[in-house]
This record gives structure tokens, sequence and C-alpha cells, in this order.
């Protein structure tokens, strides 16, 4: 009990307007003495309540899987049920929704195709922000994010992930230029999906909403349709959260010739 209590004080330290601290905030956040506040933070890393991103910490994804039952009624998670339903219906496969902390997407929603094959896809599952059309997205909207991706070695999980740090970057204008990702067989061979942003009242994007199958269901002449069905319920999604602006000014602005439409 007096070790809970002491993880208890960690975590306290945490909250909406400090997601992110050093040790040594921590540390007189709880009080703790500092062998055994370090000693805690690696437990709690190692054990997925936490996350260390250099010499911060911030709250692990892990959390959020096993508090599923708390947050499926909350915020975003309230807003996008019935939008992924929809654009499961809509398109007939898997719809999902994605956030990003640090390196990592992670799958917080999911509405399940009704289709017997399936693409490997639960609520918890994390993945890098280098492969596949979610992560697609997150750096599209995160220069910041694009730029330390591109300083460091992409890894390839098969033969048609993009590793090359140009290639990248031009994908990843394209992708800002028309608002939607596409990805086939990057993070995962027989896999593809289709991703766009959330926004929320600030203009951030705080997720991606989007489909994923079997690559041979995703057919060229349906990639239109389904594209203009996710960038629709990222649009309906992000004014539920208060976005005001309109992703289409986002694209126009980097691109005049993203009204063109094609996901070529």
């Amino acid at each position: 009990m007096l070790v809970i209590g002491k993880i208890r004080r960690i975590m306290d330290c945490f909250s909406p307007a400090s997601p992110s601290l050093t040790l040594q905030q921590i540390r007189e956040g709880s009080r703790l003495p500092h062998t055994t506040c370090l000693r805690l933070l690696s437990s709690l890393v190692r054990e997925g309540f936490l996350q260390r991103d250099g010499r911060r910490y911030r709250p692990g994804f892990r959390l959020l899987y096993w508090s599923a039952a708390v947050t499926s009624g909350l915020g975003l998670l309230t807003k996008a049920r019935p939008l992924l339903e929809d654009l499961r219906d809509r398109t007939g496969e898997t719809a999902y929704l994605q956030v990003r902390d640090g390196l990592r997407r992670t799958c917080v929603d999911l509405a399940e195709t009704r289709h017997p094959i399936v693409r490997l896809v639960h609520v918890g599952k994390v993945m890098p922000v280098t492969v596949g059309s979610a992560g697609k997205v997150f750096l599209a909207y995160g220069p910041a994010l694009l730029n330390e991706v591109l300083r460091r070695r992409i890894p390839a999980y098969t033969p048609k992930t993009i590793t090359d740090p140009a290639h990248l970057r031009r994908e990843i204008e394209a992708v800002r230029a028309r608002g939607l990702a596409v990805s086939f067989e990057e993070r995962e061979p027989g896999a593809a999906s289709i991703s766009a942003p959330v926004f929320d009242q600030t203009g951030e994007v705080v997720a991606a909403i989007g489909i994923a199958g079997p690559a041979e269901r995703f057919r060229i002449a349906d990639l239109d349709a389904w594209g203009r069905e996710v960038r629709s319920a990222a649009k309906r999604l992000s004014s539920l959260m208060g976005y005001v602006g309109s992703p289409d000014d986002v694209r126009d602005a980097s691109n005049p010739r993203a009204r063109e439409g094609t996901l070529q």
C-alpha cells in the first residue's frame, strides 16, 4: 500500500495543464526522495503507465486502454463513436480513431467491419508515426514532429515502407495538400488504410479518423469515394470538437490544385 501511495503521488503530478514533466518537477510535486522517485519512474515507464521522451515524462497511452470503460463516455470518444459507425457502414471497412503521443500513435476506438476477413486492429494498439495513413496525418500537421522523424533513421516494416527522407517529405507534403492520407502495405503486408485529420477548437490536430482493411478490398475505383467519406467524417468530428475553420482552407493554402479531388 505504501508503494501504491507513492505511485499515486507521482501520477497526481500530471494534469491537462502539465502533461509533460521533468524528473525534478515530479520529485518536487510528489515530495519523494530522488532515488525513490527515479526508481518508481523507471518501473512506471517499463509497465506502460508513463512514457519517457528525452528528459520528460508523460502519461502513457496504455492508461487509455485500461480506462476505456470510463473514457468511452467522455469528450472525443463520445463524439466520435456514431461517426465511426456511420463511416464503417458507408465504406464497409473498419473505421478507427487514433491519437498521437510522441513518436507513437494509438487506436482509441473503432467500429469493426462486418466482413468475415479483417485486418487486426484493436483498441489500445500502439503503432509508429513513421508509417501508415494515420501516421502520415500526424506528420503532415506536425512540422516539428516531421523534422524529428526526418533526423532519425526510418525503419522499414515492409518493402513498401517509405524510408528515404526526401521521398517521405514529398509524401507528407502531398498529404497536407489534399487533407487525406492513403497507405498500401507500408506497415503490414496486405493492409491498406485511409485517414484524415481531426482538428480541435484551437486548430490543432488531436486525432486521425479513417478506415482500414485488406489491400485487396481497397480498389482504385473506390478510393475517391471512400476518401470523401473519410474526409467528411473528419470534418464533422472537427466541428463537434469546436473547430470553426475548414480543412479545405488548409489544403488550398498549401496547394491551389488540391480541389481537383483525386487521391493519385
